[in-house]
């Protein structure tokens, strides 16, 4: 990183500090109006303090790399490409940078939330032998004075319980949600919560069905496989199972007007999708539940009631389109990862773009 040459060569964490404080911070300054007005250390407390915003920057370097330009840059000074694997002037990977960062917000944002350390006094626990008592007792000799001690906060605890699962930069808009959690539900969730993406997840598996659930080593409904959806008796999709996912996911954000009763609705028309249309999903989509679910929410958002269930219903005119849709979801480069926008905005292009597949 450019600025880096200005710091000690042996000093790899100080120069990521000092290049995020100058060249990363102008870059955000000069992007951010609600950085704007700030110089370069407000606005850099502004970014580790604030996940929102942190979450906004991560967002830019991923969209717009060639904005940093300037400060991604190898050991000779060339600019590079902002890859995670890219190790960078100051000798790190850019990939492990994005996590000293996102730990040291998640950490401030702890401390500030829950309590960080303290220094208390402590008596000496020990008795003085009966002489000493005596001299002490006349004034002859000084008790011996309390110790000072340190002592690590509640924010500390969490953090040290979360640390090695504060990874990705997409964690940033996270960080308010983990406070929910004590350091041993963490260390029941363990990796599991690499798997979460989504605040409405996170609070979902803060309930008390889902606690429960993680207590007996069960995985929350929204992180199993699709399969658990579907009945035995009838290959249907289970519409109560269907509507905790709906809550669980907060699948209510694409239809912006639902109601408790249109929500019902929907549920119903989906949970009518067909054994066929179902069998041609699951392959390819049923590994992760929330993938599935969404893509049928997202089905039903773009076409409405009748053309969605012509396409997935048993009796629909244009049950073809489902394997359509099918095709085209195998043929991605890659599944998008089960977060809401990311699944949204792949979805969207399944179903609404005008494709030359045969029978269109």
């Amino acid at each position: 990183m450019s600025a880096a040459s200005q710091v000690p060569a042996f000093d790899p964490l100080a120069q990521i500090e000092g290049a995020l404080k100058t060249d990363v911070i102008d870059i955000l300054r000069g992007w951010f109006d609600r950085l704007a007005g700030m110089d370069r250390n407000t606005a850099y407390e502004a970014v580790m303090n604030e996940p929102e915003i942190l979450h906004d920057a991560f967002t830019l370097l991923r969209r717009q790399p060639q904005l940093f330009a300037a400060a991604i840059v190898d050991e000779q000074g060339h600019a590079v490409e902002a890859r995670d694997e890219q190790r960078l002037r100051c000798g790190e990977t850019l990939g492990h940078i994005k996590t000293l960062v996102l730990r040291a917000a998640a950490r401030r944002h702890f401390r500030r939330k829950l309590g960080g350390p303290r220094t208390v006094l402590v008596k000496p626990t020990h008795q003085p032998n009966p002489i000493l008592r005596v001299l002490e007792s006349v004034g002859l000799v000084h008790p011996a004075p309390p110790r000072r001690r340190r002592i690590s906060g509640k924010g500390d605890s969490l953090y040290q319980a979360m640390r090695d699962y504060l990874v990705f930069d997409w964690q940033a808009r996270l960080i308010p949600h983990y406070v929910q959690f004590s350091p041993d539900t963490i260390a029941d969730l363990g990796a599991t919560l690499l798997d979460i993406r989504e605040p409405a997840e996170l609070r979902a598996l803060a309930g008390d069905e889902n606690r429960i659930a993680l207590s007996q080593r069960r995985r929350p409904l929204f992180l199993g496989t699709a399969q658990q959806l579907i009945r035995p008796s009838t290959d249907a999709i289970d519409p109560e199972l269907l509507w905790k996912l709906w809550e669980q996911m907060s699948l209510s954000r694409l239809f912006a007007q639902a109601d408790a009763t249109e929500a019902r609705k929907i549920i119903a028309e989906i949970s009518a999708t067909s054994k066929m249309a179902i069998n041609l999903l699951i392959p390819i989509l049923g590994e992760d539940v929330r993938r599935f679910v969404t893509f049928l929410f997202v089905a039903y958002k773009n076409l409405g009631r009748i053309d969605y269930r012509n396409v997935f219903s048993d009796t629909g005119a244009t049950q073809w389109m489902a394997k359509v849709f099918a095709d085209r979801l195998s043929k991605l480069p890659g599944l998008p990862p089960p977060g809401f926008e990311e699944m949204c905005e792949v979805f969207n292009q399944v179903i609404a773009t005008p494709g030359k597949d045969g029978n269109e």
